[in-house]
């Protein structure tokens, strides 16, 4: 509404919100589905589905690189969400919930913390790569198990569905 109302953000409109148009255009093949599901499970990390989100926290995960952090921390990032993305569309989940990057951002929280944990987010592991992309498909086998078993029980509390204690599972595991 406030977009109509001030000339100057007509042209956000495009680009503000979940960017429905640009789901729907994407939808239409698989690379950039695909693509749009991993960009906005990145953009999940900060609870906005939106792949511009997700282009953002990609990119800044990588800038930070400038600033004296490891890049190791952010491939094992992009490999965690790489992972649980990947698991998700194998595993057949809730086609919906994977295009709103609900399986990505779990994945990309476990290889961050993988290669904060595991090699003091200094050195490059090839061990900690894969367990990055593992840990990552980890969080979707647990989303899937965890949703079936708290699915039922959590519906009297409001519909939690104990997604957002996948990746404090994963990390207490490591």
């Amino acid at each position: 509404k406030l977009a109509k109302q001030l000339p100057p953000l007509r042209g956000m409109a495009a680009v503000n919100g979940t960017m429905p148009c640009f789901a729907k255009a994407c939808s239409q093949h698989l690379v950039t589905r695909w693509a749009d599901a991993f960009f906005r499970g990145a953009g999940q990390v900060v609870f906005a589905n939106n792949p511009l989100s997700g282009v953002l926290i990609v990119a800044a995960l990588f800038a930070a690189v400038a600033d004296g952090a490891s890049p190791a921390v952010a491939v094992c990032g992009v490999l965690g969400l790489l992972g649980a993305t990947a698991a998700a569309v194998l595993l057949r989940m809730d086609r919906n919930a994977l295009q709103s990057g609900l399986f990505g951002y779990n994945g990309c929280l476990a290889g961050l913390g993988a290669a904060t944990f595991l090699v003091g987010a200094a050195d490059w592991s090839a061990g900690v790569l894969v367990i990055s992309a593992l840990l990552g498909a980890l969080t979707t086998v647990l989303n899937l198990s965890l949703g079936n078993f708290l699915g039922p029980i959590c519906q009297d509390i409001g519909g939690f569905g104990g997604k957002a204690i996948l990746f404090q599972l994963v990390e207490i595991g490591i």
